[in-house]
């Protein structure tokens, strides 16, 4: 096995930047090259971040179909960037199942939405998507407190309030238990803390990139 695919999924302030540090280290420590595909100016392709950029600044110009289509042919364009890598782990920074819970909040039913996004899946070789499952009183609190505290941006959903947050994070984890485009499921409980939260990680992913580790470095 020279490559694995995962996605990382789980609503805002879940922890998903700590799993992706956690699984970083682990990757470097065994000496396994480690890719990291994100949607932002900071961690994506520039003409990735032009469609994020799209959504940030126009977001609310555009029918709900419109933006659902936009974020489908940004991940299929990300799918793209990561099929390209050919050894070591790639992680997605959220992937095709947030859109799909997203056309779910929105109601959006009469397109195929997850047709497309079973493609973007496909050009991926996504194997498995690990869910970092928090309470949502507990992510809400680390968004408000990340905002006040550090300036840092809402994103376009947390925009959206609470209750429309809330209401996503159900659909969201709805979908990772029954729908197939995930592949693999992985399911993290983020309520304790960080040390619980890295021995949890560890214990899934460990073999993953024990086997990548043997595989790549063999020579």
């Amino acid at each position: 096995m020279n490559k694995y695919v995962l996605a990382l999924e789980g609503g805002d302030g879940s922890g998903k930047t700590t799993v992706a540090q956690i699984i970083e280290n682990h990757c470097l420590k065994n000496k396994v090259p480690y890719h990291y595909i994100g949607r932002n100016h900071h961690n994506a392709p520039k003409h990735i971040y032009a469609l994020t950029n799209v959504l940030q600044e126009f977001g609310n110009c555009y029918s709900a179909r419109t933006e659902i289509m936009i974020r489908i042919a940004r991940e299929i364009q990300r799918a793209t960037e990561g099929a390209k890598i050919l050894n070591g782990l790639v992680v997605y920074d959220r992937f095709v199942l947030s859109v799909l819970a997203r056309s779910y909040v929105d109601n959006i039913f009469d397109l195929p939405v997850e047709f497309l996004l079973d493609h973007a899946t496909a050009i991926s070789g996504l194997n498995a998507t690990i869910f970092i499952d928090c309470p949502f009183e507990i992510a809400w609190d680390r968004i408000q407190v990340a905002f006040l505290t550090t300036g840092e941006n809402l994103s376009s959903k947390e925009k959206k309030g609470m209750e429309y947050n809330r209401i996503f994070l159900s659909h969201h984890k709805k979908l990772f238990e029954t729908s197939e485009i995930t592949k693999n499921k992985i399911i993290l409980e983020n309520s304790i803390g960080k040390d619980v939260l890295k021995l949890k990680t560890l214990e899934h992913v460990d073999l993953i990139i024990t086997e990548l580790s043997k595989s790549i470095n063999k020579y």
